[in-house]
């Protein structure tokens, strides 16, 4: 009885506070609000009253809206239950566009009490982002006459991006570019769908520009293409970082060394070219010393063109198929005219030697059961 007696006084209370303007209805909460990341656009605008604003049998229903958006959105306002409303839009919301909340001062509740205050809030969906490229950022061996494709996490417009996007040597030489839309059978190729993380927008002609260096780049060289901070999204507003791609290009074909995966046999010795070329024309070209065993080229590096070691800007091939014997020096020629996949080729023949060491110890124990220990 003491509770129910207590309840009934709170809502005596309640009401005679709002009569008499004592109690004021506040708002506790606006969703969404801040600036959204990939993933976040939202679905429904949520607004949370501090007291029941419309009464309870209505609340499932169609009402007039207790807040604005700006700019205006067509949609559908409910209430969830009686103290919030939930605005959900027709289409989805646009990205890289500033919404604004706006809860106007007199809202009235159900009790009567009033908003003493206009209320506001503003939600900024996704801004553009890049989400990959190709070249892919740190990638050597670039053609210099390249097309480098950018993935963006939302539509961009090309005319648009060509005030943002700048492409420049280590010296910060600007190089003049043309932008335009991706093709369909480029974005299918270079960004296919199971790319896409969730909450991304799949990868398209609107979401992909192509961008092509009106003159040829310089060998050897690192080049930086820059999309600046700023560039708009198909609601107008811009990227708040600047983002990029570092890649290199490819140089002239050059002997790099050899190398060892250890000191004693077996051993897996390679050797280092500065660019790819196809493993059947490097075996052609490698003229093997006399005594020296000779298998046949494994097929599964035959028809491969080695395998690519950025760090050390150079590709290698492994001379796995020659049977090396202990403590013996040969000297191999890599001849002239071996052409790399860009169509450089060695301008000299190259000699270089290779000492295999002694086998590596290994001992090795008859497997079984058990030990059993001699006892005598």
């Amino acid at each position: 009885m003491k509770k129910i007696h207590a309840f009934a006084v709170a809502v005596l209370l309640n009401m005679v506070f709002a009569a008499c303007g004592w109690a004021q209805v506040r708002v506790l909460s606006v969703s969404p609000d801040g600036l959204l990341r990939d993933g976040e656009t939202p679905g429904v605008v949520t607004v949370m009253f501090s007291e029941p604003m419309v009464a309870l049998g209505a609340a499932s229903h169609k009402l007039p809206c207790p807040f604005l958006l700006e700019p205006a959105v067509s949609g559908v306002c409910r209430w969830a239950d009686t103290a919030t409303a939930v605005f959900t839009p027709d289409e989805p919301f646009e990205f890289s566009r500033v919404y604004k909340v706006t809860v106007p001062k007199g809202v009235k509740a159900v009790s009567g009490s009033a908003l003493a205050g206009e209320v506001r809030r503003a939600f900024v969906t996704p801004l553009v982002r890049l989400l990959g490229s190709d070249p892919q950022n740190g990638a050597r061996w670039v053609s210099r006459y390249p097309t480098v494709f950018l993935r963006f996490n939302q539509p961009v417009r090309y005319d648009a991006a060509r005030n943002f996007i700048t492409l420049a040597d280590s010296s910060g030489s600007k190089i003049p570019c043309g932008v335009r839309k991706a093709k369909p059978e480029e974005v299918e190729k270079l960004f296919p769908p199971y790319i896409t993380n969730e909450g991304e927008i799949p990868p398209s002609t609107a979401t992909v520009l192509a961008v092509k260096p009106v003159l040829a780049l310089k060998p050897d060289s690192e080049y930086f293409l820059a999309v600046a901070a700023g560039l708009p999204g198909a609601g107008g507003a811009g990227a708040r970082l600047a983002e990029g791609v570092r890649f290199y290009t490819y140089g002239g074909l050059e002997f790099k060394g050899v190398s060892a995966s250890s000191g004693c046999l077996p051993a897996n010795y390679a050797v280092k070219l500065s660019n790819p070329v196809r493993y059947s024309d490097f075996a052609e070209h490698l003229a093997v010393p006399d005594g020296l065993k000779k298998n046949a080229v494994p097929a599964y590096i035959s028809g491969g063109f080695g395998f690519a070691r950025p760090a050390e800007r150079a590709y290698s091939y492994q001379l796995d198929w020659l049977d090396f014997e202990p403590g013996r020096t040969y000297d191999f020629t890599l001849t002239k005219g071996l052409k790399d996949v860009f169509g450089n080729t060695l301008p000299a023949d190259r000699t270089f030697s290779v000492t295999a060491g002694d086998y590596c110890p290994r001992v090795s124990f008859a497997g079984g059961f058990g030990v059993l220990e001699n006892m005598f």
